[in-house]
């Protein structure tokens, strides 16, 4: 079934899209725009580009996700988290299609001491989760046959993300690193997301269970313990201490959740999709990028 598909996929070249570019080229009929080949920030184009391609499934990996500059550049932020995939799901119900688009932790305050479910209460703290949060009551509104995930502290071996930040301040400052110690979630790698997106769309031919979805990482960490493995398994030439500090220290423009752990009981029940341990994969990613880098030295 999904081989005969045409599945557009808006956001190809960043973290997530080009994980799941790698992952659907090859199985199916695959239209990917860029965001030079579909800016989301100029809304008026959007649904004449969709309607063009005519596709069986949307698949939108698009999102405006610089956390402080969003306090900055709200316009932007709003068209691209929250009035595109708006036009998103008005056009794939046009079209009587389905879309899957992600969503991030940041929806909730952090204040709840416990993981945090699908049916939670939300209360974004920055504007960056408001937007994502009118994206997602836009896309519930408009579309029936919809699929929001939300996912938590995603990072890959490219784009700007924590691991690299992490991993560019090892290799070229010479003084120590503070990271915050009193935030808490699950560090998420972009190839399992797009791997279970590739199950989720095979699930979703016989079993279409729309709604909302947590998927990350298994485990628990802070940003200060996240940063400490990454410089353990990263080994970098000059030994750098990272130390913690905590979140009012860094005067940071945009407010974080304290706790933002999600939970995938639904997922796992509703699909049969399960997580990896965060540990391994941060170890996983690294090796991997380790690998890339030695084929051009």
């Amino acid at each position: 079934m999904l081989k005969n598909s045409k599945i557009l996929l808006v956001g190809s070249n960043g973290q997530l899209g080009r994980r799941l570019k790698s992952i659907f080229e090859d199985k199916c009929y695959l239209v990917s725009f860029s965001r030079n080949e579909l800016d989301l920030s100029d809304i008026k184009n959007i649904k004449q580009k969709v309607l063009v391609v005519d596709p069986d499934i949307i698949i939108n990996s698009a999102a405006y996700t610089s956390v402080d500059q969003a306090e900055i550049e709200k316009d932007i932020c709003f068209n691209i988290n929250s009035k595109a995939p708006e036009i998103l799901a008005k056009t794939a119900g046009i079209l009587d299609i389905p879309m899957i688009h992600y969503s991030t932790d940041y929806v909730f305050d952090g204040k709840k001491n416990g993981v945090y479910y699908e049916d939670d209460e939300t209360n974004p703290i920055n504007f960056y989760g408001e937007s994502k949060l009118i994206g997602e009551k836009a896309i519930e509104t408009n579309l029936e046959k919809s699929i929001i995930i939300r996912t938590s502290w995603v990072y890959d071996q490219k784009t700007k993300n924590f691991l690299n930040t992490i991993k560019s301040k090892l290799d070229n400052e010479e003084k120590d690193i503070f990271v915050v110690n009193d935030q808490y979630g699950s560090p998420t790698w972009a190839k399992r997301i797009a791997e279970i997106t590739f199950m989720l769309v095979n699930r979703i031919v016989e079993r279409p269970i729309w709604g909302k979805y947590h998927f990350s990482s298994l485990g628990r960490t802070s940003w200060y313990e996240y940063a400490k493995l990454i410089t353990k398994v990263y080994k970098p030439e000059k030994i750098k201490l990272i130390k913690p500090t905590s979140s009012k220290n860094l005067k940071q423009p945009a407010k974080r959740p304290q706790n933002s752990e999600l939970s995938n009981i639904k997922i796992n029940k509703v699909f049969g999709l399960y997580q990896k341990n965060w540990v391994k994969d941060v170890e996983l990613c690294i090796k991997e990028l380790k690998n890339e880098r030695d084929k051009y030295e």
